[in-house]
């Protein structure tokens, strides 16, 4: 059944004053996801509108939440809220919310969605379609600032999986997708449940940089906001993302899309399998370290059968004190077709165990190669049916579209009706998102 224009209203009483919401729930596993007018999603939003009430008890009180998104569009900032036309669409059945905002006098259309992915439990994705219906052009950018503290457990933190020095952080920070592919945070410590935001992976909008942040010195900036790591954030965080301004043309758009995951912790190891026709999944990886003294635990991936290949990017490596627990989750690529077993070598102090498991992939062939770049060597890797091809591959920067380097790739590998053609180019000058094309000499 679907309602249109329905608006779930949630009233608090504050100092004789009514604040008056409209928040749009749907169900996400056990946890009810609120989309909010803001333009964002929330847990406990009358949580936030206190916050804000006690924030601006000087001020005139507004209905808002302490979650927003701002709009730069050319030099001007615009939040969501602001915009003069909102209409909403609320779909219970299949788990979906449209908010829709106009800006009169720009002319743009902005088209808010919270969705749940039905064939991944306990996933939702967030989007931002941006429509230039002006005949002018425009440069265009997003910025989601999400109050994080009022869902945020006791003894929960933001955390990121990176090669920092550490992943969890007291201070502000600001990074980028190239340096974690996700940021999380608890936000039920009775039940051990986790938000975690993925930044990276297939059909994601790669935010430009994010921050976590101090809520009480961050929430007033209007778009750049530079972070200090004296900043304290364990007590009241928020995370702010940038989608930095594009030239959006005249009737043209622009869509951003994020990807969200309620999990709860656990010990062991499964694969998440996004998509079978690329072969891009998620390795989750969790431990806790039973024994008193510290312990060092290592991963490395292998995969049956030969000519089946693992690409990924992030560490492995993890040093453990009593107690201590890591829950990660690693975006991977695995390239092969049909049935590929994924073997898991786990060493422990010195001591290594093995575990496999099975990956049913489609049967196409397919390009695969890494989605970005840390400055390295860059392997090139195609797989086909057909033998004694002469490949050349160009890489160019997905930013401006500029030739990195080409290279003629050889025939490395092969089974039946199977081909692998590999090479590798010196990419350790550049730093970001790399577009691979493929061409027949």
């Amino acid at each position: 059944m679907k309602y249109f224009i329905f608006l779930f209203f949630i009233i608090k009483i504050f100092s004789n004053e009514f604040i008056v919401s409209p928040v749009f729930p749907i169900l996400i596993g056990e946890n009810n996801i609120y989309a909010t007018l803001e333009g964002v999603f929330s847990f406990y939003p009358s949580r936030e509108k206190e916050k804000i009430f006690n924030l601006r008890k000087n001020e005139t009180l507004k209905p808002n939440l302490s979650s927003y998104v701002s709009l730069k569009i050319d030099n001007e900032v615009i939040k969501l809220n602001q915009f003069k036309s909102a209409l909403s669409e609320w779909d219970e059945e299949s788990k979906k919310v449209k908010i829709s905002y106009f800006h009169e006098e720009k002319e743009i259309l902005v088209l808010f969605e919270l969705n749940s992915i039905p064939e991944r439990k306990n996933f939702f994705k967030v989007s931002y379609e941006i429509k230039n219906l002006s005949k002018k052009n425009h440069q265009i950018g997003l910025r989601i600032f999400q109050d994080v503290s009022t869902y945020t457990s006791e003894e929960g933190k933001l955390v990121v999986y990176s090669n920092f020095d550490s992943d969890n952080h007291n201070g502000e920070v600001k990074f980028t997708p190239f340096q974690s592919p996700y940021w999380e945070t608890e936000f039920d410590k009775y039940r051990h449940w986790k938000l975690r935001n993925h930044i990276l992976g297939e059909g994601i909008t790669l935010p430009d940089k994010v921050a976590f942040t101090s809520f009480e010195k961050s929430y007033f900036s209007e778009w750049d906001y530079f972070t200090k790591k004296s900043n304290n954030i364990t007590n009241d965080s928020a995370v702010i993302l940038w989608w930095e301004p594009k030239l959006v043309l005249a009737e043209q758009s622009i869509f951003i899309l994020q990807e969200f995951e309620i999990s709860s912790y656990y010990d062991g190891f499964k694969f998440d399998l996004v998509n079978p026709n690329s072969g891009f999944g998620r390795l989750k990886l969790s431990y806790k370290n039973p024994f008193k003294d510290r312990i060092s635990v290592d991963y490395k991936f292998e995969s049956f059968p030969e000519n089946s290949y693992i690409i990924e990017n992030y560490k492995t490596n993890f040093s453990l004190s009593e107690g201590e627990h890591f829950d990660k989750s690693i975006p991977m690529t695995i390239l092969g077709k049909r049935n590929i077993l994924f073997i898991i070598k786990e060493t422990r102090n010195g001591v290594e165990r093995k575990y496999s498991i099975p990956i049913n992939l489609s049967n196409s062939n397919r390009v695969q190669t890494l989605p970005f770049q840390f400055g390295s060597t860059y392997r090139v890797k195609y797989s086909t049916d057909k033998s004694d091809l002469k490949l050349k591959a160009v890489l160019k920067s997905k930013n401006d579209n500029r030739t990195l380097g080409e290279v003629d790739l050889l025939q490395t590998k092969n089974s039946k009706n199977e081909f692998l053609y590999t090479a590798e180019i010196d990419l350790k000058s550049f730093y970001g998102e790399v577009i691979e094309e493929i061409y027949i000499k």
